[in-house]
């Protein structure tokens, strides 16, 4: 007895269009993440940073806000390996006022 080949049923015809749609929403999305943090946040800036485990850590920021591979906007932290995407990072407040 032959074993039966499942045929592959073939993608929608329509992901083809919107699929690149939604990546150039998500990416123009990220992009003004960027641009936003780094018209108000200089280098130095003291942050919060939401790990993957949920528990926060404060930084500072070392580089500019970056676009990590042309798809996600990401902030350089000090003592940190690697980046942090910026959804994850916030401006901690109470040490900024502090330092003025």
């Amino acid at each position: 007895m032959k074993p039966q080949i499942k045929q592959q049923e073939e993608p929608d015809q329509l992901e083809y269009f919107v699929r690149p749609a939604r990546m150039k929403k998500e990416r123009n999305r990220q992009e003004k993440l960027v641009r936003e943090w780094n018209e108000k946040y200089p280098v130095g800036t003291p942050v919060i940073v939401t790990k993957d485990d949920e528990t926060e850590i404060r930084a500072v920021t070392t580089h500019e806000a970056t676009m990590l591979g042309g798809h996600t906007a990401v902030a350089w932290l000090k003592d940190i390996r690697g980046c942090y995407s910026l959804e994850r990072v916030r401006a901690d407040m109470e040490k900024m006022t502090a330092v003025k």
